[in-house]
């Protein structure tokens, strides 16, 4: 998947990670990215990658690393018990705190077998070695699990600016080029849209970005007006704030920061708001 080399794997990602452009509107919250062998998919993604190269990724402390499991059938989340990951050009500590909370939230149990060989979480690490500085990993590998618990699993170590979601997943395969261009074309779309219904002949880790685009956590802090998608159901904010899916019921907190007047109004069926 990638040099077993030290210097070999440095000398692939500065190769991947300096071509192309660098710069970026602002940090994402979120990355989708692929996982075949660099030779494939490296340049993808590096491309994504390539946007947390700036100065403001130096917040990152954090990243929650989620991919499909690909050779241990298994239902819901497992996590590692290591403290480290290790690739050829260092090691990368297991986020304890953040795996205590899964397991004592009961979103997620320990196992090391599907780690073991799992390549989907191990090819990114390289990547953010090389793109972080000081960072702790929380790898969670996923197997048949609904996007509720994913979605739960991600809101419970959401965190801010400090932490970092990665979803490893490929696209279609087996397809023609022409035919995986269209498909994955559609996919794409469906993703930038937070569909929440993504199938595996769509996207093999469509568990995990189920349930990232159907997480009712959305931070609108940085809006003054914004349509939202909150699983599914659109809800308008005027003024910037935090919107909370809790299950059956939406939370809306806003700060009011002008003079204006604050309405909230339901939709999509919700029979009413509390204020």
């Amino acid at each position: 998947y990638y040099p077993r080399e030290a210097d070999g794997l440095r000398c692939a990602l500065e190769t991947l990670l300096g071509s192309g452009d660098k710069t970026a509107a602002r940090l994402p919250k979120a990355l989708v990215v692929p996982h075949a062998g660099y030779a494939y998919s490296g340049a993808v993604a590096a491309s994504a990658f390539r946007t947390l190269a700036n100065a403001a990724a130096a917040s990152i402390r954090h990243v929650v690393l989620l991919g499909p499991s690909h050779r241990v059938r298994m239902r819901g989340l497992a996590l590692p018990s290591c403290d480290y990951f290790s690739t050829p050009i260092g090691q990368v500590r297991v986020n304890d705190a953040g795996r205590r909370r899964l397991r004592e939230l009961g979103l997620a149990g320990i196992a090391d077998t599907p780690h073991a060989l799992e390549h989907s979480l191990e090819v990114q690490l390289p990547f953010l070695q090389a793109v972080l500085t000081d960072f702790d990993l929380l790898p969670i590998a996923v197997g048949l699990a609904p996007p509720e618990q994913v979605g739960r699993a991600l809101e419970a170590v959401w965190g801010g600016p400090e932490t970092l979601i990665v979803v490893s997943s490929d696209l279609s395969h087996h397809h023609t080029h022409i035919e995986a261009q269209a498909l994955d074309l559609q996919t794409a779309k469906c993703i930038v849209e937070r569909h929440s219904d993504l199938s595996e002949s769509q996207a093999c880790g469509a568990d995990s970005i189920n349930g990232l685009s159907g997480n009712g956590t959305v931070n609108n802090s940085s809006c003054t007006a914004a349509t939202l998608t909150v699983g599914g159901n659109n809800v308008d904010s005027t003024f910037p704030g935090v919107i909370t899916n809790t299950g059956s019921a939406i939370s809306l907190a806003l700060t009011k920061t002008g003079t204006g007047t604050l309405t909230l109004s339901s939709a999509n069926g919700y029979g009413g708001l509390t204020t």
